[in-house]
């Protein structure tokens, strides 16, 4: 239960913070106090059901698959600077940039079977309009909500299946069968298909990420990479949203730089004989 507060209380905290950066504010002390009750009430509902998701199947998860959550229960506790934590940080990071390239050469590969473009992506536009929406969507934590939703899914099949193999092909099935009736207009069936495949692959490295490695692993997963996707990112710095650019990729680095100083727990990067050769 003390995990499951602190975590309730991080989301309360934090969701209130993204709405008073990214709401329109008001000059009227009864508009502004109405949008600060419904934000409130809001605030407390994703807080609430995060507790009760998490104290209703945290004990189960804790007692059948208690490696997945080895490195997220060290960093709840407090313990940022434990070694473990930082590893699984590191790891779901450098993923995360695998899983873009393979995206990128999804998009080839279906540009060259015919298929039609996807639409310009139209998340993160409101981060053009002022530095306090984009710190509001900096704050933006559903990651770790799907995240959870993601582990109790799979450990509910799992439980359920006997096989974590086929806990992971269910869970892809699942996933992957509501896109293919949904690809939009221009598919033929044939490349449908392959554009669910593609996007599979995409989800595979996600859920093996949490079976081998963990749950915080795969909430750095989704973090970074959400870093790296859901903002409009240029490295023209005569373009007008550049600054983007700059603070994502310093919060990234400086993410990847704290987690590499604690994995190494005081050692040096380099071995002593390699600096002396």
């Amino acid at each position: 239960r003390a995990g499951a507060n602190r975590l309730a209380f991080v989301f309360f905290i934090v969701t209130l913070a993204g709405w008073s950066l990214e709401i329109h504010h008001v000059a009227s002390l009864f508009g502004e106090f109405s949008r600060l009750v419904i934000f409130t009430g809001w605030a407390m509902l994703v807080s609430t059901t995060v507790w009760l998701l998490y104290v209703g199947l945290e004990p189960y998860v804790r007692r059948r698959w208690p490696q997945v959550l080895i490195g997220w229960s060290r960093l709840l506790s407090g313990r940022f600077r434990d070694p473990l934590v930082g590893r699984d940080v590191l790891i779901g990071g450098a993923t995360a940039i695998l899983a873009g390239a393979v995206d990128r050469v999804s998009d080839v590969i279906l540009a060259s079977a015919g298929a039609p473009p996807d639409a310009p992506a139209s998340g993160g536009l409101v981060t053009l309009l002022g530095a306090r929406y984009l710190l509001g969507s900096l704050l933006d934590i559903s990651a770790t909500w799907f995240a959870l939703f993601l582990l109790f899914m799979l450990f509910s099949l799992r439980v359920v299946l006997r096989r974590e193999w086929l806990a992971v092909i269910a869970l892809l099935v699942i996933f992957s069968v509501p896109n293919l009736l949904n690809v939009g207009p221009g598919f033929t069936m044939q490349q449908a298909v392959l554009k669910q495949a593609l996007n599979a692959i995409g989800l595979a490295i996600l859920v093996l990420l949490l079976v081998r490695f963990g749950l915080l692993s795969m909430l750095s997963f989704m973090l970074i990479g959400g870093l790296l996707n859901r903002f409009h990112l240029t490295f023209d710095p005569s373009v007008w949203y550049s600054g983007t650019t700059f603070v994502v990729f310093a919060l990234v680095v400086g993410i990847y730089g704290f987690a590499c100083h604690t994995a190494l727990a005081g050692r040096s990067l380099f071995k002593d004989e390699m600096l002396d050769g």
